[in-house]
C-alpha cells in the first residue's frame, strides 16, 4: 500500500513538473493582448537598410536621442523605449526617424508627434527651399504594433518596401 503511495506521489510530482514546464514557456512567448505573437523589429536594422538600400542625395547622418527627442517633442512621459533618427545637412528635407514604443497607445501619440513634425518641415521648407515639399508630404509614415518608422526621401516604394519587410 505504501508503494501505490510513493507511485501516486510520484506521478502527481511529475504531472506538476509537466504542467509547469509548459506553462513558463508559455510566458516566455511575445504574445499580444490578443494571444497573437508581438512584433519585435530592431530599429538599428531598419535604419541601417533604409540608409544603404535608398539613395538620399544628401548624406544622413544619426542624431544623439536629446536632439531626436528636441525635434519631435517627445518625453519620458510619452512612451518611447527607443528612438533612432537621421538628418540631412539641412539642405534637404531628406529625414528617417524610427521609434519603438512601450505599447500600441504610445506608439499612437509618437505617430501623432511625427505628423506634427512632417507638417512644421512642410512650412520650413515651403520657404526655404521649395522643391523639398513633396518629399514632406509624400513622405513614408507607418505605424505598426509599438513602432512607428518615418522615411523622407525620393524613393517612397522603396522606402516602403523595406519598412514592410521588418513590419511583417
Amino acid at each position: 500500500m505504501t508503494k501505490r503511495i510513493i507511485k501516486g506521489i510520484c506521478l502527481i510530482l511529475a504531472f506538476c513538473m509537466i504542467m509547469m514546464t509548459f506553462g513558463c514557456s508559455a510566458s516566455e512567448n511575445d504574445n499580444d493582448e490578443n494571444g497573437e505573437e508581438a512584433l519585435s523589429v530592431d530599429i538599428e536594422q531598419l535604419g541601417n537598410a533604409l540608409i544603404t538600400d535608398i539613395e538620399f542625395a544628401d548624406e544622413l547622418d544619426a542624431v544623439e536621442d536629446r536632439v531626436a527627442a528636441g525635434l519631435y517633442g517627445y518625453t519620458e512621459e510619452t512612451g518611447v523605449e527607443k528612438a533612432l533618427v537621421y538628418l540631412s545637412s539641412g539642405a534637404t528635407a531628406e529625414e528617417i526617424a524610427l521609434f519603438e514604443a512601450k505599447d500600441k497607445e504610445s506608439a499612437a501619440k509618437i505617430e501623432e508627434l511625427v505628423k506634427a513634425r512632417v507638417e512644421g518641415q512642410i512650412v520650413s521648407f515651403r520657404d526655404y527651399v521649395p522643391d523639398e515639399v513633396p518629399k514632406l508630404e509624400n513622405c513614408v509614415l507607418k505605424v505598426k504594433d509599438r513602432y512607428v518608422a518615418l522615411c523622407v526621401s525620393n524613393h517612397n516604394e522603396k522606402a516602403e518596401e523595406i519598412i514592410a519587410g521588418y513590419f511583417k
